[in-house]
């Protein structure tokens, strides 16, 4: 199906959003975006710095929140296989947080219910693993 026009902005907003938490600065991550044969989809294509290529899909009609929170957890799960890391880290223990929705907002929870803080406020790591910061929702 050939479509006349390019990925809505609020997918546009949900890579951005957490690409913000996933993403150390000294990272080069290329993201471009593909027509899916899905008519409420698009294929997001995600390149790293050497070269490797992964994607998935995102179909666009789900609530703004669910937008956000498929493809910050697709996007997590990329980088995880790529860099070999939990991010983002829980601030209270080691595993990676989960890309979730709580009362329709798109947010990092820990899966052990310490704490949520929403998508792309987080910040991104650094070398040690940690991030700069953005927390706004703490348990």
């Amino acid at each position: 199906m050939r479509r006349d026009h390019l990925p809505s902005h609020a997918l546009l907003d949900a890579v951005a959003s957490a690409l913000r938490d996933l993403v150390a600065p000294d990272e080069e991550i290329n993201v471009s975006y593909s027509e899916s044969d899905t008519p409420t989809a698009w294929i997001v294509i995600v390149e790293f710095a050497d070269g490797v290529r992964t994607g998935f899909e995102v179909v666009t009609s789900a609530s703004p929140a669910e937008l956000v929170a498929t493809t910050a957890d697709n996007l997590q799960q990329a980088m995880i296989d790529h860099v070999g890391e939990a991010r983002p880290v829980c601030p209270y223990h080691e595993h990676p947080l989960v890309a979730t929705t709580v009362d329709g907002v798109a947010v990092w929870a820990c899966p052990r219910g310490d704490g949520a803080w929403p998508i792309g406020s987080i910040g991104r790591p650094n070398a040690s693993g940690d991030t700069d910061g953005g927390r706004t929702t703490s348990p």
